[in-house]
């Protein structure tokens, strides 16, 4: 027993480990940059400053979100990428910064040109809006342009301008000038074998996945992207309410499907049986967006019965934990109710097929012959003997008590993680969203372990070694 629990803990971190980094891949080509996203929203009301304080704060920024290191513990790369591809903090200059070395193979030239580039976009921003208005729009059509021909037609515009008596210009104007011709003298070389020769790079523990996990594992999830609050700060105060309401939900399906499923299927075929096969149906097959609305309609609208509120968690005007307590169970009566109902309905089907199969079994008609009651019947031998699909509906519930629910949370107006999730993909706030995905395979895992470890419980003639070729 103790070897297997081993085993599955080891296949448990091997899983976590695969899918940690399918999720960390995923989230390395979400759209946008977060470096980029917070130079913008950092230069509102920035004062002149120099490109190597502008590259300083950028780097800055990447290196706080570990972005200005490799994404691995090794990579493979061509035998022309050098090593300082990372000295670009942009996600873009990077992917840039490579497209113009697999064309020219000329990496000084083309770290160069990008370089030169950002030194007059930074220099003329600081100029009136109407000087250099042709300039700054050539800028913007040649970035991250990898076309000799587009870069040689701005080399023809930048060529002609005549920036007067800024030197500084006239300086980087010459430079750009010359990497350009350089650049195109690579290209006219034609193919270079160094492409097709690989290059193993060992980075140690000083890249993102490494940093990642790590942070991950010791519950530093990061800053938002949105907002920049800590990202455990914004989950925290979502979670408790999903799971207030999926726990009380999960409870109550429960309590109420499991003894009427029970009896179901002891009653097959009676007028019990039908009418709870009729209800659960029914309610499985009820979408819940409707029901929610349904319940606003008629139970929290002015117009009907208005009993209960519509949604939201009540004003929290007072300071009194019992008076609080009750004003926010007040306001989750309804969506404790539509998550609730879908459950049940669910769970009821689970434990009556389960029941009806194990009822048939010679072992409970012996029991029955024995002269046992009807009770010991149903709970000590059948329904023991049925609790695998329970424990297996539990583990893949267990994931929900952090995921919620997005409908129901979005028209109650409750502030849990489902709505959060929801916000958080509209905001393209990557690294929120895949920390609650790296949450959910967490739970999704330990699920599926704690099935394991109750499956050996519920029956001890449940033995996986001699599968595993652990011994006898």
């Amino acid at each position: 027993m103790f070897r297997y629990i081993l085993l599955r803990l080891g296949y448990f971190v091997v899983t976590f480990i695969v899918v940690s980094l399918a999720l960390f891949a995923l989230s390395r080509m979400a759209p946008g940059d977060p470096v980029d996203k917070y130079m913008a929203e950092d230069a509102e009301g920035m004062p002149y400053e120099s490109y190597a304080n502008y590259q300083a704060r950028k780097q800055k920024i990447a290196q706080s979100l570990y972005l200005d290191s490799p994404p691995f513990y090794l990579s493979i790369t061509p035998r022309v990428v050098p090593r300082n591809v990372y000295s670009f903090a942009s996600r873009a200059a990077r992917k840039w910064y490579k497209q113009l070395i697999y064309i020219t193979n000329r990496p000084a030239d083309a770290k160069g040109l990008i370089d030169n580039l950002g030194r007059i976009e930074l220099l003329i921003s600081q100029k009136p809006k109407a000087e250099y208005v042709n300039l700054k729009n050539e800028l913007a059509r040649i970035k991250n342009v990898h076309n000799m021909e587009q870069i040689h037609r701005f080399a023809n515009i930048l060529g002609i301008i005549e920036f007067e008596k800024d030197k500084q210009l006239t300086a980087i104007q010459t430079s750009t000038l010359q990497h350009i011709n350089n650049l195109s003298a690579g290209k006219a070389q034609g193919f270079h074998f160094g492409l097709l020769l690989p290059k193993i790079m060992w980075h140690g523990k000083d890249n993102q996945y490494h940093h990642w996990i790590k942070n991950f594992v010791k519950g530093d999830f990061g800053l938002s992207d949105f907002d920049r609050r800590p990202v455990k700060t914004r989950i925290w105060s979502a979670l408790k309410w999903t799971m207030i309401i999926n726990i009380v939900s999960i409870c109550l399906a429960y309590l109420i499907s499991i003894p009427l499923g029970v009896h179901s299927a002891y009653k097959a075929g009676s007028r019990f049986d039908k009418n709870v096969s009729w209800i659960s149906m029914m309610l499985y097959a009820l979408p819940s967006f409707w029901v929610a609305t349904m319940m606003i309609t008629f139970f929290a609208s002015s117009e009907w019965l208005h009993l209960f509120p519509s949604g939201g968690l009540g004003q929290g005007s007072t300071n009194a934990f019992l008076s609080r307590m009750v004003e926010v169970a007040y306001h989750l009566v309804l969506p404790i109710f539509c998550v609730t109902y879908l459950a049940l309905a669910f769970i009821i089907r689970q434990v009556r097929g389960a029941m009806h199969n194990t009822l048939e079994k010679d072992f409970i008609k012996t029991a029955k012959a024995k002269g046992l009651l009807d009770k010991q019947v149903l709970w000590k031998h059948g329904f023991k003997n049925s609790l695998f699909p329970l424990i297996t509906l539990f583990s893949n519930i267990l994931p929900a008590t952090i995921a919620g629910s997005v409908v129901i949370e979005i028209i109650f107006s409750i502030p849990g993680m489902g709505r959060l999730a929801f916000n958080g993909i509209l905001q393209q706030d990557w690294n929120l969203v895949f920390t609650i995905m790296m949450l959910a395979t967490l739970l999704t895992l330990m699920g599926t372990l704690l099935a394991d470890v109750l499956y050996t419980k519920v029956d001890p003639r449940i033995s996986l070694t001699k599968n595993y070729g652990l011994g006898e």
